[in-house]
């Protein structure tokens, strides 16, 4: 369901936004940051990544943009490789669990459906000396505003993310170990991973209706 918020340009100047603002209930996953890090070492060498670098790369060279992952085109996805990549690992898809990686999680797929305001989360990697080039998401549909959340589970702090606040102002913000990241998603942005090890974080996809 998804709950009314004021417009967030209204609320603050930032590209970067604080969690409670967007969805008080965000905060519980630093509430329970420690069971989220054990479960997620147990279960990294079983969780199923599928690689959309060449994916997002072909559709943001043509269209400026990024596209959204279908179903189709998830399971057409070859799987992780040693290779530098864009990787994601579904938990929550159409609503529904991705069940080999959700049963993998269990705790932090409950904590996702507590959070709600969404119809898709999972695990996504950067790894060192990849990035995606400058590209916007759109909205879902009219009146429903997309918020990009990541909650980093683990990085060395070399991971970057650029948003163009104005025609004149881009703001970095790193990725930070234990912390989140959200910004709108129209926003255009880019993402680059210029440290030594992997980024993983949580991402969630918050919709709010827009109040009007």
């Amino acid at each position: 369901m998804l709950n009314s918020i004021p417009s967030m340009e209204q609320q603050t100047n930032s590209s970067f936004l604080n969690p409670s603002k967007v969805e008080p209930r965000l905060l519980v996953l630093k509430r329970f940051n420690d069971q989220i890090r054990e479960e997620f070492d147990k279960a990294l060498p079983q969780l199923e990544f599928r690689d959309f670098a060449s994916y997002q790369e072909n559709y943001i060279s043509k269209e400026g943009k990024g596209f959204p992952i279908l179903e189709k085109e998830y399971y057409e996805a070859p799987q992780r490789t040693n290779n530098p990549s864009w990787c994601i690992a579904p938990l929550l898809y159409n609503s529904q669990h991705y069940k080999r990686n959700a049963k993998l999680m269990p705790k932090l797929t409950k904590m996702i459906e507590f959070i709600g305001h969404t119809t898709y989360a999972g695990i996504t990697v950067l790894d060192p000396g990849y990035g995606l080039d400058w590209h916007y998401d759109d909205d879902p549909c009219e009146g429903v505003i997309q918020f990009r959340s990541f909650y980093n589970i683990s990085t060395d702090n070399g991971t970057f993310l650029e948003v163009q606040e104005t025609e004149k102002r881009v703001v970095r913000k790193y990725f930070m170990e234990s912390e989140y990241m959200i910004f709108r998603a129209k926003k255009k942005h880019r993402v680059y991973n210029e440290g030594q090890a992997p980024r993983y974080s949580v991402v969630i996809d918050v919709l709010k209706q827009q109040l009007i």
